[in-house]
């Protein structure tokens, strides 16, 4: 038999024992429980799974989310959050380690504070020093400045080398030219 309660103003369900007990033919499968004069949602066999502070929802274990989720406000994740789909940041803070297993696109900027590392130790910047390793190749298409020495070599061996303090270039393979060559000063053959 259907029990409907249909009240033109509230219902109110005052337990004296702190609990409101949802059961189904016997069995319990959720209660709204008083804890200190907060909510306290449980399922199942009495398991805590969100507990209300003030305006405030802590959930006790995994959240899953099979839809869009939009967060309006700053959102502190202290355990590993995991995204399968496409997930759009306005402004994050990460503390500890980011780990991103496939594709990122930062289209504003991106600030790190501590070393970065991309792939097998094929990219490494250190965050304390600036120096940045690459096992690969580097294209650049535009224009690149270097403050300091420039170097090209292997294995520790200087192959082409230029002096940031005074312009010296020191080549120790051979030097091909194809187009004219300009000397303002002497150019010494050893």
């Amino acid at each position: 038999t259907s029990i409907t309660l249909d009240a033109g103003t509230d219902i109110i369900l005052d337990a004296a024992d702190n609990d409101v007990i949802l059961k189904d033919t016997g069995t319990e499968f959720g209660r709204f429980k008083n804890q200190g004069g907060q909510l306290q949602l449980r399922s199942g066999a009495n398991q805590i799974f969100l507990t209300a502070t003030n305006t405030n929802a802590e959930f006790n274990n995994n959240v899953d989310i099979d839809n869009d989720l939009t967060v309006d406000r700053d959102t502190q994740v202290t355990r590993n959050l995991n995204v399968d789909g496409i997930t759009t940041v306005d402004s994050a803070t990460v503390d500890g380690d980011l780990l991103v297993t496939d594709s990122a696109y930062v289209m504003s900027n991106l600030e790190v504070g501590g070393n970065v590392k991309i792939g097998d130790d094929k990219v490494n910047i250190t965050a304390s020093t600036g120096n940045t390793q690459i096992d690969g190749t580097l294209e650049v298409d535009g224009t690149s400045g270097v403050d300091g020495n420039f170097r090209v070599g292997s294995s520790g061996q200087n192959k082409f080398t230029v002096t940031a303090s005074n312009g010296n270039t020191s080549v120790a393979g051979t030097l091909g030219v194809t187009g004219a060559t300009t000397l303002s000063s002497t150019l010494a053959v050893t």
